[in-house]
C-alpha cells in the first residue's frame, strides 16, 4: 500500500494541473505559434516558466486506484500488476508491512478468497477482526485490525506459498507442520479455505495458500 501522503500529494498536483490547464494551453499555443513574432513567443515562454512546476501534467504519477502503488501500473485497467495478478499475496504484504510500521489497521481490496483467509486468521487469533466497507473511489475494501501482544506483533512470519506462477498442492498426509505445530498453513480445499489442523480433521488436502507463525 502506498503512503497516504504520496497519494494526497499526487491528488493536489492533479487539482493544480486542472486549475492552470487553460492558461498553460493558451501560453503553449502562443509559444509554438509560427504566426506570432519571436518577442511574443519569448514572453510566452517566460510566463510558462512562472507557472507552478507541479501544475505540469508530467509531474503526476500514474497510481493504482485500489492500492495507490505507482509501479507496475496497467493504464487500461488503472490498477497495479500485483493487485491484479496476485491479490492474496498483495494482502499478505500489506499485513506484514503494516505490522512493521506498528499500524493498528490496514486496508486491502476485497475478494472472496481474501475474506476466507481473513476468517481463518481471525479464528486462529492472528488478527483482531476485519470488516468490509466502500472507499472514496467506490471500491469495496477490507479493513483489517492487526493484533499485538506486549507491543509485539502476534504474527511473526506470514508468507505466500502457492503463487500464480507456481501452484503448490499437498495431500493432507504429506503436509508438513509449521514450526512443529506452533504455526499454521492455510489451505484452499474442496470444503473451503481452512487451517491445516482443520484440513487434517476433515481428511482433505488442497492448495497451500500461505503459512503463518
Amino acid at each position: 500500500m502506498a503512503k497516504k501522503s504520496a497519494v494526497e500529494r499526487d491528488l493536489k498536483r492533479r487539482l493544480l494541473e486542472q486549475k492552470y490547464a487553460g492558461k498553460r494551453a493558451r501560453l503553449l499555443a502562443v509559444a509554438r505559434g509560427r504566426e506570432v513574432s519571436p518577442e511574443e513567443r519569448f514572453q510566452a515562454h517566460l510566463k510558462l516558466a512562472e507557472l507552478p512546476r507541479n501544475s505540469a501534467k508530467i509531474r503526476q504519477r500514474n497510481r493504482c486506484q485500489v492500492s495507490g502503488r505507482p509501479r507496475g501500473y496497467y493504464r487500461k485497467f488503472k490498477i497495479s500488476r500485483i493487485a491484479l495478478s496476485d491479490p492474496l499475496g498483495d494482502m499478505l504484504a500489506r499485513i506484514r508491512n503494516g505490522q512493521q510500521a506498528n499500524k493498528s489497521v490496514v486496508m486491502a481490496p476485497a475478494s472472496k478468497l481474501r475474506r476466507n483467509v481473513l476468517d481463518v486468521l481471525k479464528r486462529e487469533g492472528y488478527i483482531r477482526d476485519w470488516s468490509a466497507r466502500t472507499n472514496d473511489q467506490g471500491f469495496e475494501v477490507l479493513e483489517i485490525q492487526l493484533k499485538y501482544h506486549d507491543g509485539l506483533p502476534v504474527i511473526r512470519e506470514i508468507s505466500r506459498i502457492s503463487r500464480p506462477g507456481r501452484r503448490v498442492y499437498s495431500k493432507i498426509k504429506e503436509l508438513p507442520r509449521v514450526y512443529n505445530g506452533l504455526g499454521i498453513s492455510i489451505l484452499s480445499t474442496p470444503r473451503g479455505v481452512m487451517a491445516d489442523h482443520e484440513a487434517r480433521a476433515n481428511n482433505v488436502g488442497g492448495e497451500v495458500l500461505c503459512q503463518v507463525f
